[in-house]
């Protein structure tokens, strides 16, 4: 007598869900090299397979536009900057050298590394750090020195002058 069981197909495999879309610039790479690392991700891929040259189309859009200034910021921050010859930026961003140095001058200026991460990422302020910012725009604008290289078109009272308004303009925690 022949078994059921020898003659009935065995039910598919469920298909595995796929992984959630990576929202970071590492979450990304991590995805891209998965699927350049695997055999039969990287044969399809190679193969042209639509869905495929869509989702690293997706993944490459992500980490060549994502969120550069956050990752230079936190690389500058922790002191990883990892320096190339060559460095894509809107114009309206630090490269990683700028932001090295301006992270520099703002710990001088007595900024905590969260105040700074706060004012470049938008995120409301403390009243403490608010207070910072409203101190470092005083002694500024208290040295002649500093106002007459303002007015004279000086780079780097120009910059002080755009992390100042930054920090003063920010939203604080609890203020309406």
């Amino acid at each position: 007598m022949t078994d059921i069981a020898t003659i009935t197909p065995a039910a598919p495999a469920a298909t595995p869900a796929p992984a959630a879309t990576p929202s970071t610039v590492a979450e990304a790479r991590t995805r891209r090299d998965a699927i350049i690392a695997d055999p039969k991700a990287g044969a399809k891929y190679l193969a042209a397979d639509a869905p495929t040259l869509a989702e690293v189309r997706n993944l490459n859009k992500l980490i060549a536009g994502g969120d550069a200034t956050s990752e230079r910021l936190e690389n500058a921050l922790s002191g990883s900057v990892q320096r190339g010859l060559i460095e894509q930026t809107t114009g309206e961003e630090f490269t990683s050298g700028q932001m090295v140095r301006e992270v520099a001058r703002l710990r001088t200026a007595g900024l905590s590394d969260q105040a700074i991460r706060d004012v470049v990422n938008g995120t409301p302020i403390s009243a403490e750090q608010h207070r910072a910012f409203e101190n470092f725009k005083s002694r500024c604008l208290a040295d002649r020195g500093w106002v007459a290289r303002y007015r004279n078109g000086d780079a780097e009272a120009k910059t002080d002058f755009a992390w100042f308004s930054a920090g003063v303009i920010a939203p604080v925690i609890g203020v309406k």
